[in-house]
């Protein structure tokens, strides 16, 4: 079994991004080969790597991780919003965004949107992780380094047990 696992580079001007550390941090459970993949916080330049990964490794199960700052803990998401859709021609938004629509929302919609299309025995799923506590944030929402990891640990074992 194949599971790539995808996290994102710092934004905003932050220095770490608990996503990228969690990645850096994942052991491969028996049996599964972990394919780990950094993304950068850029609209177009996911959906081709996204693309091109998908292709290239061929994967059973797409986990794709990220941070989100209003939440206090580990955050399985249920929906992606198709916005590409709702862009003008000449690139600018064509509707409101809200936190919610920011580039994880746009992995998570290009990978289904993949798997729905070209790659309907994959499984994907989009995590969202809340903030460490060194990145003070305003929120008062964190967790530690180490519980996210043992989080996401447990959620790729419970992939290779019921796939």
């Amino acid at each position: 079994m194949k599971i790539l696992v995808t996290a994102f580079e710092p934004f905003n001007g932050r220095d770490m991004n608990p996503s990228q550390l969690i990645l850096e941090q994942l052991e491969a459970p028996e049996g599964v080969t972990l394919i780990k993949e950094l993304l950068p916080v850029e609209f177009k330049t996911t959906t081709k790597l996204l693309q091109e990964r998908l292709k290239e490794y061929q994967p059973d199960i797409v986990l794709s991780l990220g941070q989100a700052g209003n939440r206090p803990e580990i955050s399985v998401e249920r929906v992606a919003i198709n916005l590409d859709n709702c862009r003008s021609s000449n690139g600018q938004k064509a509707i409101a965004d809200n936190a919610g629509t920011y580039v994880c929302n746009h992995v998570m919609y290009t990978v289904l949107h993949e798997v729905a299309t070209n790659c309907p025995e994959m499984k994907a799923e989009f995590i969202h992780v809340p903030f460490l506590p060194e990145q003070n944030p305003a929120t008062g929402y964190t967790m530690e380094l180490n519980d996210m990891v043992k989080g996401i640990q447990a959620i790729l074992k419970y992939f290779k047990n019921n796939s």
